[in-house]
Order: C-alpha cells, then structure tokens, then sequence
C-alpha cells in the first residue's frame, strides 16, 4: 500500500498532467479582421480612390469659388469708390482705402477741415444716396463724443472727430454685391458752381449777387425778453436791415424761420470770414449759418446780452456778427461783454481746477471744501438750502432761502463739513 505522501504526490502528477483548456486568441481574429479589410480594399479599391478625389475635388473647387467670388466682389466694390472719388475729388481730398481692413470691402475716406469741403461730401452724398440729415450730423459734430456712423441701402458712413482740431475725418464704404448697378449722379462741378448752372450763365456773363436772406424781425422789451411778440417789422433782409431796423430806434430781436426765410445770392469773401469767426474752420456753410449771423446784425436786443455769462460759442458767434455789420449800434458793448465773459468762463475753468468753485453737494471741511468765504455764482437763488456740520456732525448754521439774491456765507475754523442743495456753484472770494 503506497504511503499517503506518495499518494499526494501521485495526484499531484496526474493533475499536472491534465490538460487546461486553451483561451481565445486575439491576435488571429485581428489577422481575420485584416485579411478581410484587404479583401474589400482589393475588390474596391479603384471605387474608393475615386470618390476620395472627388471629395477633394468638390472642397478644392469650393474653395476656389468662395475666393474668386470674394475677390470679384472686392473687385466690383472697389470700380463702385474709384467712381465716386473720381466724381467727387478735389484737391486730392478725397483717397482710397483698399489695403488691410479694406481688402474686402474698400472705403472712399475725407476729412472735413474747412468750409468748402461740404460741397465734397455733398457730391459724395448724391452718388451714394446719404442723406442731407446725416451731413448736418455730422456738421454740427462738436467733439469725439459725436463720433458715429449711419448706415443706408448698399452703404455705410462712419466718422470720428479730432477733439484739438474739430475736424471730422469721414469714411464711405459700399457693401453692395453688384457693382454694375451703380450709376454716377453728379460731379463736384455741380456744388461748385450749382447757381450758374441752374441759371444757364456763367460768372463771367453776370455779376453775381450778394448773398440775401430775409429775416423774421419783432420788438421786444429789451435784452431778454423771452414774451410772445406780437408787432413785427415786415420786409427786413439782410441787405437793408441798417434801414428797416436800426433806424427804427426800436429793440427789436430777429431770426430766420424755415417757413419764411428764402436766401438767394452768392457768399462774398466777408460772409466766410464771418462764418469762420463764428463756427471756426467747420464753419455751417448753409444758408442757416449765414441767417443766424444776419440775424445777429439786425438785431438790437439780445437774450445773450442780458445773460451772467454767455457761453464761450454764443460770444463766438456775436463777434463772428460782428464782422459781417462792424458798424453795429451796441458793437463796442457787444465786443466788450463777449471779451468780459470769455475772460470770465477761462478763470471759472481754472478755479474750479484749484477747487475754488464746488457745486451743490455735501463735503469734509478743510480737505474737499476750505474755510472762508463763499459765494452763489447765481445772481438769484430759489429754494436754496445750506448747512454747516461740527465734528459731531451736529448743525453749526444753516439757512433756507426760498427766493433772493446770491448768497454769501463764511465757513470758520472748526467747522467740519459743508453741504448745500439748490443754490448752484459756490465760488471762493
């Protein structure tokens, strides 16, 4: 009888001789998966190889279509502003811009910098469709604040200001995609010299006449007097104003009303001169900005004239008057007061630099607001209220003024905060 150690060797032997069911193997079925690839590559390989070239094919034209499309169109885009330059230009002020950012859709671009360069953009509006609404927007622009754009039909405009020298530069492009519907409108001949041809004579067949626009004229009280006026002066031009006016002896205030006014005439050498005094280099070369200076001249009492302070444009556009009538009743009044108060808006601007001028508000007493004495800027005050504050924040003084003349208070040492609402600027004496 075999012992029992042999008895374990003996089954171990015999279970290491039994065999172990073999696992399945991978990497034949990748050589089935393969062979069978190749099968179908053999048996369709010529098919595939087509249909990929084809594709390629398909994307490489549409490429080629998308490219030459787009540069068509460029093309077509840049024919349609070399059109509108070639009609419009002047002294080179006009230029294409075609490069960089313009590749694709190239722009006409002007700067507006003086007087006649309105007749420019007037011409490049009548090819382009802009309207005249947008050329006074742009006209009447009066900082980098204003910059804008507009946008019209196939057409966009846009412009920016050059806040040290008022002058719009302006930018025209066209978007339209076809360019062989474009058809030119007008010449800058045409603004040029639009009275001559409307009139089919030359300046050399006849004297021009002087630039004449009727005025809208009644009598007022004095310098100003806002009522509703009732006796007017009938017939006043600007060409006989010194006799339908002056010579009246009345106060009389005029202006020009669109329904009434009607200009004729051609604008001297003095009328530009006036108009840039008024208005500076984009000075409104329409017949409104003549009126407004005519109109300046007829009258003998002004809203401006009776004001504190008029602004720095309204004395502007008084002298620019001035320059058109000279011989103006109240012209010496009138230059002295406009030099007064521009004088005055210069020192207001540099006071309120060195903190000299506060406005209504509340503040720390010395560091925002000094000690001293302190004044309305505003001849009158209407429900005014100011209030000063110890350290505590307990009331030192206080008033209330529901109607008077400026007020005029002292802020003594100790004092720790100031506040005030409706008296306007304070000013330090």
């Amino acid at each position: 009888m075999a012992s029992e150690r042999e008895v374990d060797a003996t089954g171990s032997l015999t279970s290491a001789a039994t065999p172990v069911a073999a696992e399945p193997d991978a990497p034949v079925n990748q050589e089935n998966h393969s062979a069978k690839v190749r099968t179908i590559w053999e048996k369709h390989k010529v098919q595939i190889i087509i249909a990929a070239i084809v594709v390629a094919a398909l994307v490489l034209i549409s490429v080629i279509v998308s490219v030459v499309s787009r540069s068509l169109r460029s093309e077509e885009r840049l024919s349609v502003i070399q059109e509108v330059v070639a009609a419009c230009n002047r002294n080179n002020k006009i230029k294409v811009l075609s490069d960089g950012d313009y590749s694709d859709n190239p722009a006409l671009q002007m700067v507006w910098s003086s007087i006649p360069d309105r007749e420019i953009l007037e011409c490049i509006a009548a090819n382009t469709g802009m309207s005249e609404k947008t050329i006074d927007t742009i006209g009447y622009s009066s900082s980098s604040k204003d910059n804008s754009s507009a946008q019209w039909n196939d057409w966009k405009a846009v412009w920016t200001l050059d806040d040290d020298t008022m002058y719009a530069t302006i930018t025209v492009q066209y978007l339209g995609d076809d360019g062989s519907s474009f058809k030119k409108k007008a010449t800058i001949a045409e603004f040029t010299n639009n009275e001559d041809q409307e009139t089919g004579t030359t300046k050399e067949e006849s004297e021009p006449q002087p630039f004449t626009i009727s005025l809208v004229c009644y009598v007022t009280s004095g310098d100003m007097d806002l009522s509703t006026h009732t006796e007017r002066i009938d017939g006043v031009t600007s060409q006989n104003y010194r006799d339908t006016v002056w010579k009246s002896g009345k106060s009389v205030s005029c202006n020009t009303d669109d329904k009434d006014s009607e200009a004729a005439g051609e604008k001297s050498t003095t009328d530009y001169e006036a108009l840039k005094a008024a208005y500076g280099d984009r000075a409104d070369n329409t017949e409104y900005g003549m009126g407004v200076l005519y109109s300046e001249c007829a009258s003998t009492s002004f809203i401006q004239m009776g004001m504190q302070t008029m602004s720095e444009g309204q004395a502007k556009e008084l002298l620019g008057a001035l320059v058109l009538c000279p011989d103006h009743p109240r012209a010496e009044e009138i230059r002295q007061k406009a030099g007064a108060d521009t004088a005055r808006l210069t020192e207001i601007q540099s006071k309120r630099q060195q903190g000299l001028i506060k406005d209504d508000g509340t503040y720390k007493v010395p560091s925002e607001m000094s000690t001293g004495t302190w004044k309305t800027m505003s001849e009158k005050v209407t429900n005014c209220y100011w209030e000063m504050q110890d350290a505590n924040g307990q009331i030192y003084d206080n008033n209330f003024v529901s109607s008077g003349i400026a007020q005029t208070i002292t802020i003594p040492n100790g004092v720790a905060g100031f506040s005030s609402q409706g008296c306007g600027a304070w000013e330090k004496q």
